[in-house]
């Protein structure tokens, strides 16, 4: 199940329980974690004095149900009651707690439906579909919503981990308070289908966007394990402020430096911004663009920046390529082509 606040998690939970100090329970985590893990799996299971589906039988999860969520690996239940949470105290706590035989009022959740591309009908209830309904999951006991997506973290004791807390406020709008099915497995259904899941463009890039955003803010440097010469800030690589030197640098070492085709890597990071993992696509854009404009300008002038282009491209890779196959000689052979101050090629 995954957040729809701005950069939302998966719902997750670990063996680690809350601290003494920080819960009043000390009962398992439940957190928000971005990354692929068993311990985001969980089980939609029955109430205790309901009787689960037969072998072989599918029961569909409809707006209304009443269920409990089983952690998968631990086999505890997503559970609340009237404790204040672990860091926003005003609001209470979320915990993995009981077993599925075991009746417990406090880890029933009732599903409503927020969002969906179906449109809603008096006559018929409306099946949770994985990815395109969007869903609160309602505290029976309580009556607050479970929450996560606020920018708050866990300590080190929660491995920094997004908070989960059950919201007091009845606001099933939120994005804080909406959740969605990103995967579900059950061999007695057919695959959906792309078909099955329409998707909205501009959410999804928004979506994507600060989900790389939010991931690369979590990336701090060490500084007792990172040396000043391997750090670097966000905006210099895209325009090749500095690269990186990957062996020792004595004259008599072959030496290797890490550093791109500064025509095609600055001109690609005019077009596309979120730079390494989409340098390929940068490339081809880049390359687009310049194609596009080109054309405006006439045949032939369109032809010689075609040209002209790519002998650049070819002559920078030709002039930087001992940088790559290997520096044999002292460094200061290469002086001439540090084009920048801030490139420690030399020196």
């Amino acid at each position: 199940m995954k957040n729809n606040a701005r950069g939302g998690g998966l719902l997750h939970s670990h063996i680690q329980r809350y601290p003494p100090g920080a819960s009043g329970s000390e009962q398992q985590q439940i957190t928000c974690y971005s990354h692929k893990d068993v311990n985001n799996n969980w089980i939609v299971i029955a109430p205790a004095n309901e009787t689960m589906p037969a072998e072989g039988e599918i029961r569909y999860l409809y707006e209304g149900d009443i269920i409990r969520l089983e952690h998968e690996q631990t086999k505890h239940l997503l559970h609340s009651h009237s404790l204040a949470a672990p860091i926003t105290k005003s609001q209470w706590e979320v915990s993995g707690y009981g077993k599925a035989d075991i009746d417990d009022p406090n880890d029933l959740w009732k599903v409503e439906i927020i969002k969906d591309d179906r449109p809603k009908s008096t006559k018929e209830r409306r099946e949770v579909r994985s990815l395109t309904t969007r869903f609160a999951l309602r505290h029976v006991r309580l009556g607050c919503l479970l929450h996560s997506g606020d920018g708050v973290n866990y300590p080190e004791w929660g491995f920094k981990q997004a908070e989960v807390y059950c919201e007091k406020k009845d606001d099933p709008s939120s994005l804080g308070n909406l959740w969605n099915v990103e995967q579900h497995w059950n061999s007695l259904l057919p695959p959906g289908g792309a078909a099955a899941y329409p998707s909205n463009f501009w959410r999804d890039f928004v979506d994507l966007n600060v989900a790389m955003w939010t991931t690369n803010n979590a990336l701090t440097p060490d500084d007792t394990k990172e040396p000043d010469a391997l750090t670097s800030k966000p905006l210099q690589w895209p325009f090749m402020e500095v690269g990186l030197r990957m062996c020792g640098w004595g004259d008599n070492e072959l030496k290797f430096y890490l550093l791109g085709n500064p025509i095609v890597w600055i001109g690609s990071s005019v077009g596309l911004h979120h730079y390494f993992p989409a340098l390929y696509f940068a490339i081809i854009l880049f390359a687009f663009i310049v194609d596009h404009l080109g054309k405006r300008v006439g045949k032939v002038l369109h032809t010689f920046i075609l040209l002209a282009l790519s002998t650049a491209v070819i002559g920078v890779f030709v002039y930087f390529s001992d940088f790559a196959f290997g520096m044999d000689g002292p460094a200061e052979q290469w002086k001439a082509r540090q084009w920048r101050s801030t490139w420690n090629i030399y020196g």
